[in-house]
């Protein structure tokens, strides 16, 4: 499973209102940048946020952000003891794959880490691309993010136990509520309607 440290660039105070919406929440001190302060805000900042958004995007569906594309086949060939012929390289910031198609449309697959594994000819995929900057998060997923950052951050800074827990139960209750609302305006083009087998 990759990790999405990389993919928060900290040198760009982009981030800061997320980190300081999170900090708001348990009453603690705000931060002024997110580059190279030594708080014991700071330091727990750099360590969660990218675990908060990587749950984030690794849980809710964000199927009104997912973008089509026509996978490269990998100059490296299939992963070594694939039973495949092909590897497809994933895009870069891909954080979640939604729905495969291949050509032809009945070759089986398998999606790995970084790459998806067909005998097919062609493959695209559906998918979901991490944000470079929280502008290009849905609201939605932004306010989650905050929650659940926040509630990962009452332990370690705020020491208290009761607040930790209203703000999981907070952030279960927002994600409730986007899932359930996904499901009530979910597409028959799904991936969860196509019968095929993720790993």
């Amino acid at each position: 499973k990759k990790t999405m440290q990389q993919d928060i660039d900290f040198s760009n105070n982009s981030w800061l209102d997320v980190a300081n919406g999170a900090l708001a929440l348990i009453s603690a001190d705000l931060l002024q940048s997110l580059g190279g302060e030594g708080t014991i805000e700071s330091k727990y900042i750099h360590v969660l946020m990218p675990k908060a958004l990587e749950q984030v995007y690794s849980i809710l569906p964000l199927d009104d952000i997912s973008q089509w594309v026509q996978l490269t086949r990998s100059t490296g060939g299939a992963n070594i003891g694939s039973s495949y012929s092909y590897a497809y390289d994933l895009p870069k910031r891909c954080a979640t794959v939604r729905e495969v198609k291949t050509e032809p449309g009945d070759s089986e697959f398998q999606v790995v880490k970084n790459a998806v594994l067909s005998d097919a000819e062609a493959v695209n995929i559906r998918y979901i691309s991490l944000p470079s900057t929280p502008e290009d998060m849905p609201y939605y997923a932004k306010s989650l993010m905050i929650t659940l950052l926040a509630s990962m951050l009452a332990g370690p800074i705020s020491h208290d136990a009761t607040m930790v827990s209203t703000l999981k139960a907070d952030y279960q209750s927002q994600l409730g509520n986007c899932l359930a609302f996904r499901k009530l305006t979910r597409h028959s083009d799904s991936y969860m309607d196509t019968g095929k087998e993720w790993n």
